[in-house]
């Protein structure tokens, strides 16, 4: 499989944090999470810790309001070093330090919505 999408499912940070930890997400090249507003940083976290996902190019994250930490993680992260594309929603915690840290990082691949 190389493309999941539980966007519409209601997944917890436990269940993000399960999936980053499987060897059966080695594969995924597209990943679909978020959209009921359960996932918290420590979600963006177990992504993008997971020694699993290293082969991501695509992240989806709608619903899930991106702080500066979170955006940090995300940019920083050089577990996910081939990850193009993200589409995440701006929290009211992101500011401009944070959108700036995605944008040098994911330029035209960033997609932010409010």
């Amino acid at each position: 499989m190389t493309y999941l999408n539980i966007a519409s499912n209601a997944v917890s940070d436990e269940g993000v944090r399960r999936l980053a930890a499987t060897s059966q997400a080695a594969g995924l090249r597209a990943l679909a999470l978020g959209g009921e507003r359960l996932l918290s940083t420590a979600s963006v976290a177990a992504l993008a810790a997971s020694a699993y996902l290293l082969g991501l190019r695509r992240l989806e994250l709608p619903g899930v309001t991106l702080d500066d930490e979170a955006a940090a993680l995300l940019a920083r992260s050089p577990r996910l070093s081939r990850l193009r594309e993200v589409s995440v929603d701006a929290g009211p915690e992101l500011t401009e330090r944070g959108l700036g840290v995605l944008e040098r990082r994911f330029g035209a691949g960033l997609e932010l919505g409010r």
